[in-house]
């Protein structure tokens, strides 16, 4: 309406009032310009970005990402620009942004807008010789895959770069968060940085840097690194590890700018000032978990011991629990569960977590290894008190009438006689996975050397069914093996050549419930068997050696 009415005017009159539309256009309020969504921002510079451009994903990014411009990231979709095609975009090069200004990448909606890679081998996104770009409300980092893999790139990559702004954004993985190289102003405000394998940033000659209301959290002995950097400031920040040293700050290549110790204590630095570094509220907590462990019983002191897989670099955490005093039955698995739920959940080790529960007179201590199995050796445990389950529960010396009851016996290789022996069999206490208890017991026989058949072997508290550990499963389940297996594995080794001895003898049991099985096959004295694969083809029964912990 209004271009109408000045149109009615007169030629020169048009002229002068266009101008002075287009002035008061601009100085409209941000309501009436912009979509509610979506506002019009002015740069830093003074160019204006215009109405803000809507994306659903990274391949509508890159046809429309150019100098001058606000995007808004609409949730959901797929923002690699590795999977994309980047020849759309002439400074999209060689999965390099190169010489960008005035862009403003906005994710929409409360949550951050999701901005994965797969490709461990490239940095999310990478800036060549840009100038005033600003991320917001932004989750930069690798799929779920690529996360826990180690990479070698940072998540955001700057190089040549200036007035560079993150705000509410978290960056996860990569070899550290933000590699920046001959950076002029870089301003991170509510920024998570968590996840690195190697650092949590690197800046290398970069001024006039502000981190303010932003967290660094180490997963496992990641550092701030500052090389030959200036103007650094560090305000309202927190630099945290949960079961590791929190993050601290490296000047140069020599010098750790902070000397509190990690010892589950938040340290407030209130302000302080290193060359070219400032800290001004800024807290540090290393081994901030042993606070939530503390809180589990008011007569425990934890401990923690960190160390890592040289294969994998997993790290493993080893969790001591200190009581003063003695803890009631009832109270070990729920301590136990408790502690590596804490860690696990904050440290991000996926089960990786051994925790022991120990105090005065109970020096042998409650274990819950890394594979998630209680032990508990003190064989006068009420397993009733323990579990706390209102289950019916047979006791340790009924456990032991099944498994004597159950034991295969040992026979001659020729013959198949009996042979007299005297087994030793000797409660080791209780065992618990998954919430199934299991009375462990350890077997052998005055019958040679392989006698022992294996040595452990558990016996359900409950249902009274016989396991013992193969291959990666705890409590395999066992039955006696038939007539027919035991001759078909010893018929496979004597078809191998093998001699043996008129006075060896073996015993035999297969993995209950298995349609093709693992049989178990001892001889003693002259040959020590070992596990065979059985299964029927053509009616008829086929063996072959099975390697435990290699075999499929």
């Amino acid at each position: 309406m209004k271009r109408t009415a000045i149109a009615l005017v007169g030629t020169l009159l048009l002229t002068a009032l266009a101008a002075c539309s287009r002035m008061d256009t601009q100085s409209l309020s941000k309501e009436s310009m912009a979509p509610k969504e979506a506002p019009t921002i002015q740069s830093k510079g003074n160019a204006p970005f215009g109405e803000p451009i809507v994306v659903h994903n990274g391949q509508e990014l890159l046809q429309k990402l150019s100098s001058n411009k606000h995007f808004l990231l609409m949730p959901g979709g797929d923002y690699d620009l590795y999977q994309m095609d980047g020849s759309v975009n002439p400074t999209f090069i060689d999965g390099v942004f190169e010489k960008l200004e005035n862009i403003i990448i906005e994710g929409q909606g409360e949550a951050q807008v999701d901005f994965f890679t797969e490709s461990s081998a490239n940095s999310v996104l990478n800036l060549v010789g840009c100038s005033n770009i600003t991320l917001k409300n932004l989750n930069l980092g690798y799929d779920f895959i690529s996360r826990y893999i180690d990479c070698n790139v940072p998540v955001l990559e700057l190089d040549d770069c200036k007035n560079i702004t993150l705000e509410n954004c978290t960056l996860s993985g990569g070899a550290g968060g933000i590699s920046a190289f001959r950076v002029d102003g870089l301003k991170c405000t509510n920024v998570v940085i968590k996840d690195c394998t190697e650092k949590i940033f690197i800046l290398q000659k970069t001024q006039n840097a502000l981190f303010n209301h932003c967290e660094f959290i180490n997963k496992k002995e990641e550092l701030l690194h500052l090389f030959n950097a200036h103007n650094i400031k560090f305000e309202n920040s927190r630099l945290e590890g949960y079961v590791v040293d929190y993050p601290n700050i490296l000047w140069d290549d020599d010098i750790m700018l902070i000397n509190h110790p990690s010892d589950g204590t938040a340290y407030v630095i209130k302000e302080e000032q290193f060359e070219s570094v400032r800290l001004k509220n800024v807290t540090v907590a290393g081994k901030s978990v042993l606070k939530e462990l503390e809180a589990l019983h008011p007569s425990v002191k934890p401990e923690l011991n960190l160390w890592y897989d040289e294969f994998s670099g997993d790290l493993y955490v080893e969790c001591l629990m200190n009581y003063s005093s003695a803890l009631q039955e009832n109270e070990y698995l729920p301590q136990i569960e408790q502690a590596k739920q804490i860690i696990s959940q904050r440290a991000y080790v996926f089960g990786n977590v051994y925790v022991r529960l120990s105090w005065p007179g109970n020096e042998e201590g409650i274990e819950s290894d890394y594979e998630g199995v209680i032990r508990i050796s003190d064989t006068d445990t009420d397993i009733f008190r323990l579990m706390n389950d209102n289950r019916a529960y047979l006791s340790s010396d009924e456990a032991l009438r099944i498994l004597k009851a159950w034991w295969p016996p040992l026979l001659t290789i020729y013959g198949n006689k009996a042979v007299n022996e005297v087994l030793d069999i000797s409660y080791m206490g209780i065992f618990v996975e998954y919430g199934e208890p299991y009375y462990h017991f350890s077997v052998s026989s005055d019958y040679g050397y392989y006698a022992d058949f294996g040595g452990g072997y558990s016996v359900h508290a409950v249902d009274g069914s016989i396991h013992t550990r193969f291959d990666l499963n705890n409590f395999a389940k066992l039955k006696w093996a038939t007539k027919e297996q035991i001759e078909a594995v010893l018929a496979y080794i004597m078809s191998q050549g093998i001699e043996i001895a008129e006075d060896a003898a073996y015993r035999a049991y297969s993995l209950s419930g298995d349609s093709d099985e693992i049989a178990f096959v001892i001889l003693m004295n002259d040959y020590a068997g070992s596990d065979y694969f059985i299964k029927y083809e053509n009616d008829n029964l086929l063996v072959e050696p099975y390697a435990q912990w290699t075999s499929p």
